[in-house]
C-alpha cells in the first residue's frame, strides 16, 4: 500500500498519497477514514522527525551555527511535542475536520508512536548517510560531516514537502540543499549532490512502485492458484 501510494507525490499537491492509501485500505477491508488517519499520522511523524533531525544536524555541526542559531534547538524541541499522543490526536482531529471527515480520530498508543518515530529517525539517518557518501566523492575534506549532510537532507526534504505545488518537492528541495551546504561545498558540488540524490531517490521510488505492483498482482492471483486443481 505504502510503496504504490508514493507515486502520488509526483503529482502536484500533497494529498494524493493520503487519498491513495485510504482507497487501498478500503480495498483491504478497512475504512477510508482509518487508512487516511494512518497516512496522516505517518506524515506527521515524518515531518516532525525531519525537522528535529535537520535542525540538530545543522545547528550542532555547521561551523559557528550553534552560537547564532541556538534558538532553533528550542523550536525543534517544541516541534517534538507534536509526537505526544494527546497533542497529535488534537492535530489529527483538526486535519480530519478540515477534510470534512466527521469522525473521531483513533486513540494513538504512545509506544506505537515512539516506535514509529524511531523508525522515521533511522530513515533520516540512512538518507543522510547516502547524501554524505555522495558529498565525500564530490567535495574533498568532508569526511566528518555526516551529521551536517544528514541535517541538510532532512531540512531540504521538509522544505520540498511543505511547498505543496512542487511534485515530490522537485526544485525547492534541491535549492534548499544547495543553500544549506554552502559552508562546506561549492555551489556546483552542492548542486551535483542534490541532483544525484534526487536521481537515487526517484529510482528507489520506481523500484518500490514496481515491487508493490508485483506483490499486489501476486496476492490478487493467489486465490486462483489455490482453487486450481
Amino acid at each position: 500500500m505504502f510503496l504504490v501510494s508514493q507515486a502520488g507525490k509526483y503529482v502536484p499537491g500533497a494529498v494524493w498519497p493520503v487519498l491513495a492509501q485510504s482507497e487501498f485500505a478500503r480495498a483491504h477491508g478497512l475504512s477510508r477514514t482509518r487508512g487516511m488517519t494512518g497516512s496522516l499520522v505517518a506524515m506527521a511523524v515524518g515531518v516532525v522527525t525531519a525537522g528535529v533531525v535537520g535542525t540538530v544536524g545543522l545547528v550542532v555541526w555547521a561551523p559557528g551555527a550553534l552560537a547564532d542559531y541556538w534558538w532553533a534547538l528550542v523550536v525543534a524541541a517544541g516541534l517534538a511535542t507534536l509526537l505526544v499522543p494527546s497533542v497529535l490526536t488534537r492535530v489529527l482531529a483538526l486535519a480530519l475536520k478540515t477534510m470534512r471527515r466527521s469522525v473521531k480520530p483513533p486513540v494513538i498508543a504512545g509506544r506505537a508512536l515512539l516506535v514509529s518515530a524511531a523508525w522515521s529517525t533511522a530513515n533520516w539517518l540512512a538518507l543522510g548517510l547516502q547524501a554524505w557518501l555522495l558529498l565525500r566523492v564530490l567535495s574533498p575534506g568532508t569526511d566528518g560531516l555526516w551529521p551536517l549532510a544528514t541535517g541538510a537532507f532532512a531540512l531540504a526534504w521538509l522544505v520540498g514537502f511543505l511547498v505543496v505545488f512542487a511534485p515530490a518537492g522537485v526544485g525547492p528541495r534541491e535549492a534548499t540543499f544547495v543553500v544549506l551546504l554552502a559552508a562546506v561545498a561549492t555551489q556546483p558540488e552542492a548542486l551535483a549532490l542534490a541532483l544525484m540524490s534526487r536521481f537515487a531517490m526517484t529510482l528507489a521510488d520506481a523500484i518500490g512502485l514496481g515491487g508493490g505492483l508485483l506483490v499486489r498482482r501476486w496476492r490478487r492471483d493467489a486465490p486462483d492458484r489455490t482453487a486450481a486443481p
